[in-house]
């Protein structure tokens, strides 16, 4: 009962906080679907950010795990219907390229051999 509530709580709390900054122009958030309307595809929201703080709230909603990754930084896997963020400070104005590394099977182990995804391009203004 107390892990739940506490779970709830700091849930709560980094959505709040997310929220919050992004109010007061110190980050942008920048929402990302793995997974639809494709297996291999991702729907990122806006397509045009400015530089400076990115949160990307990434979310898997394939049937395979998905990675996100974008200026050198990755998440981890992400199995089906799991989520996270990844925080990426953009700097200068340019285009920037994202992909994934999709595994094959959903049950195979992140250690084995996984095939790239297609991504696409962030325009940072």
């Amino acid at each position: 009962m107390l892990l739940s509530a506490l779970f709830a709580f700091t849930a709560h709390t980094s959505v709040a906080s997310l929220a919050h900054a992004a109010a007061k122009g110190k980050t942008t958030v920048v929402t990302v679907t793995a997974g639809k309307p494709a297996e291999n595809a991702f729907v990122v929201s806006p397509k045009s950010v400015r530089h400076g703080t990115l949160i990307f709230k990434i979310t898997n909603l394939g049937k395979r795990s998905h990675s996100f990754q974008i200026h050198g930084q990755t998440t981890k896997p992400l199995r089906p219907h799991q989520s996270t963020t990844l925080t990426v400070v953009l700097k200068k104005p340019a285009r920037y390229f994202y992909s994934d590394v999709c595994l094959a099977n959903p049950n195979q182990a992140e250690t084995e051999v996984a095939a790239p995804c297609p991504g696409g391009i962030l325009k940072v203004t």
